[in-house]
């Protein structure tokens, strides 16, 4: 597992640039689940699981 997120001045620090990391960068599954943190501060969490994948 692996986290993603931005880096913050006297906080966490996380290896990729959360900017720059798109959905597209991985390779989901069907019935694949991730978890979407929308506001750290306030933590929305949206628990997400892949229904269909459509390749491009």
């Amino acid at each position: 597992m692996e986290d993603y997120g931005i880096n913050y001045d006297d906080g966490l620090g996380y290896s990729d640039n959360a900017y720059k990391v798109c959905l597209d960068d991985f390779v989901f599954d069907v019935g694949d689940k991730f978890t979407y943190e929308y506001n750290f501060f306030e933590h929305l969490m949206h628990d997400i699981r892949v229904e269909n994948v459509k390749a491009h």
